[in-house]
């Protein structure tokens, strides 16, 4: 299991300095529409872009911003599938609502120390400038240390205006906000008319856009099945990748193979990749990049890192780089265990004008499996932008060792152990709102694609996990967003099983992982943690550590400032924390929670209280106390 720590960096006086730029690179074209095109009623032809290719990616010299931001804040969340920023730019040289524009891409570093700032400031400029190569820049920095907080596209340039009433004095600032991960969001253009070949004419590009819808409504119409993973990674090689196929004799069976057809769905500057550090690698990517070409994704059951290394589908994930074990990042890289379950019969009405995020979503097999975006360092140390979709990794010890079922230890999770040091506040505890004593998934039938009842779901499924103790001091308790386990069904053939456990085994395999994962967690800590900047790639969906209890991380806030007072700069990071236990879980095999940690006191025991009786009697005593004459 991977541990990393969080330090001061010189003694106690961590981060004298913070120290951040950014680099925004405009597209050369900012209108793309040919509005002769569109006024022309004799053309017949779909495409009204004023220009394809290359120049569609064209930029121009990229801005390096620096001392003009004066307010920053990029937050990751795993509930949402956006990383969202927004900087304050104090007037200078330029009006950045006249030279950048919504689109645009954009990036920023935020650095602890004066060293690895200067050492990334050169990087980055070499390479914009393109007096460097991206082997030769590697050398400036250690890429797990590059301080990559956000990538991304603009969103909306903004000029802000105010004047004081009482000085007179004009303010003007520019505020820009930013979207990593929109490209998730890209919608699928189909109509069921799509599919009639001859409806489409031949040279129109709407050819090409209709092709995942057209291929997915044959597969619906036919009614198959495909695997969790099988959806995942056409969809993704669909929307992000290099594109369905263009061919007249697609096949449903395409949809089954995986099978790449090179169109260029999403392309990317080129300058992107090079700024993360990415080589431009096969000749295909050399001029025209895919968005794939620089997201790492993650597919599978999550396990501690061996030296089989790990697995990715797609960009910058090589299953041969974490083959070595000497391999610099590898024990940070996720490494598979085995694949996701899950069987899927698709549904035309799915297909409708969804984005890539929803399709994702509803081929995941949830709640049994969880998927998020951040920006995660890769098997080389990279910051790259990372699709992760991996079963649920909150099981325990007792379960992994006693069901047999093929699972991910909450305590194997990659981990940031935090020196106290480095905490500014923090706010932690159990909380009864996460009590749940009831817990029942529910699914779709393989052969049928009818929901379950009865005496079926008795026998996929059996019945639900449920505390009857807890249910008599509370009632029942049921979790019902989206994130655990619910009664509504969801669209996840059930007979696809979990794991060696199959339904005929008449084990209650799901709803027994998820009683796992939910009960008792309300004996689990959770809260937030605020730290002095943190320069190292502290992420979502990883583990931290603190004072002897080790907390998931659900959301990740960095913040930068400067004040106006002093000029002095200031970089902090708030933690949102989750499903707490203490670190005496690591060498015993079963859970721990806080509040049963043998190192640290708890209960009323620690008063030296030997019965109820001794509370009152103490109350009796400071009560006398109180009143004259005693």
């Amino acid at each position: 299991m991977f541990k990393f720590p969080i330090v001061p960096n010189s003694g106690d006086s961590h981060q004298t300095s913070a120290f951040w730029f950014a680099v925004i690179v405009p597209f050369e074209h900012v209108r793309t529409a040919d509005k002769d095109k569109i006024a022309d009623l004799n053309n017949n032809v779909g495409d009204v872009s004023g220009f394809t290719g290359d120049e569609a990616i064209k930029t121009k010299d990229p801005f390096l911003v620096t001392n003009q931001i004066v307010n920053w804040q990029v937050r990751s969340t795993k509930s949402s599938p956006m990383l969202m920023a927004s900087f304050r730019l104090a007037p200078g040289k330029y009006d950045w609502t006249r030279i950048t524009h919504a689109g645009d891409w954009a990036m920023l570093w935020a650095f602890d120390n004066a060293r690895d700032y200067a050492a990334g400031i050169k990087r980055v400029s070499a390479l914009i400038k393109g007096r460097g190569t991206v082997e030769e820049g590697a050398d400036f920095i250690e890429p797990f240390n590059s301080g990559l907080k956000f990538l991304g596209r603009l969103n909306s340039p903004r000029q802000r205006e105010s004047v004081d009433p009482n000085t007179g004095r004009k303010e003007v600032s520019y505020e820009l906000t930013a979207h990593g991960f929109g490209e998730f969001n890209s919608q699928m253009a189909f109509h069921p008319s799509f599919n009639d070949k001859n409806a489409v004419e031949k040279d129109s590009a709407l050819s090409a856009l209709a092709q995942i819808g057209r291929l997915m409504y044959l597969y619906a119409s036919d009614g198959q099945a495909l695997s969790t993973e099988a959806w995942q990674q056409y969809i993704l090689d669909a929307f992000l990748g290099e594109g369905a196929s263009q061919r007249e004799d697609a096949s449903p069976k395409d949809l089954g193979d995986n099978k790449l057809f090179k169109n260029g769905r999403l392309i990317i500057p080129p300058v992107v990749p090079h700024l993360l550090g990415i080589p431009d690698g096969d000749e295909g990517h050399r001029q025209q990049p895919v968005y794939a070409k620089i997201l790492n994704c993650f597919m599978g059951i999550q396990q501690s890192l061996t030296d089989d290394g790990f697995e990715s589908f797609l960009g910058t994930g090589d299953s041969s780089a974490g083959a070595s074990s000497d391999h610099p990042y590898k024990g940070y890289a996720f490494d598979k265990l085995t694949y996701l379950t899950g069987v899927f019969p698709p549904s035309l009405a799915q297909f409708q004008n969804s984005t890539c995020w929803q399709m994702l979503q509803i081929f995941s097999h949830k709640p049994i499996n969880e998927s998020y975006v951040t920006l995660r360092a890769d098997a080389h140390g990279r910051i790259v932008p990372t699709y992760v979709i991996r079963q649920s990794p909150f099981s325990s010890q007792e379960f992994k060792l006693k069901s047999g079922v093929e699972c991910t230890a909450f305590v194997e999770l990659p981990r940031w152990v935090v020196d106290s040091r480095m905490v500014l506040a923090k706010d932690v505890g159990p909380s009864d709102s996460y009590r749940v004593n009831y817990s029942m998934t529910t699914g779709a039938s393989y052969a049928t694609d009818n929901l379950l009842s009865g005496q079926d779901i008795k026998q996929a499924l059996s019945p639900p996990a449920y505390c009857s103790a807890d249910i008599l001091r509370n009632g029942i308790r049921m979790k019902t967003d989206e994130t655990y386990s619910r009664i509504t069904p969801n669209n996840w053939a059930a007979d696809s099983g979990l794991g060696p456990a199959r339904p005929n085994d008449k084990k209650n395999v799901m709803n027994k992982f998820m009683a796992d994962i939910l009960m008792d967690m309300h004996l689990k800590w959770s809260g937030s943690l605020t730290l002095k900047g943190v320069q190292q790639p502290i992420c979502i969906g990883d583990n931290l550590e603190f004072e002897d209890v080790i907390y998931h991380i659900e959301d990740v806030s960095h913040m930068g400032h400067i004040e106006t007072a002093t000029g002095r700069k200031h970089f902090t990071t708030t933690v949102q924390l989750s499903s707490g236990i203490s670190t005496e879980s690591d060498t015993k095999a079963h859970t721990v929670y806080p509040h049963e940690d043998s190192r640290h006191g708890h209960g009323h025991h620690d008063l030296n209280f030997e019965s109820s009786k001794d509370v009152v009697d103490t109350e009796l005593i400071n009560d006398k106390a109180a009143k004259p004459g005693h």
